[in-house]
């Protein structure tokens, strides 16, 4: 695998800044051969970054699709496990 694959640079140090490595990393829930591996962001906020994706990641509510309060559903359904 090359060095540089699937990368997403953060050059911002604020929330918003977030949403992006979000979407690079969950696309698909995380299928695609595109999402992100690797996050670059500079030694001085690396902490920070580190701490507040944790957060995100954290704050996800992973089930059924149809329910409101879900943020991470699945891909399949029983139906394309079972067959």
């Amino acid at each position: 695998m090359p060095p540089d694959h699937a990368r997403c640079p953060s050059f911002e140090d604020h929330d918003h800044a977030m949403d992006e490595p979000m979407e690079a990393k969950l696309r698909h829930n995380g299928e695609a051969c595109t999402a992100a591996n690797r996050f670059y962001v500079h030694e001085a906020m690396a902490r920070s970054f580190a701490d507040r994706l944790a957060e995100r990641f954290r704050d996800l509510v992973v089930g059924r699709g149809v329910d409101e309060s879900v943020t991470l559903g699945p891909l399949i359904d029983r139906t394309a496990v079972t067959s």
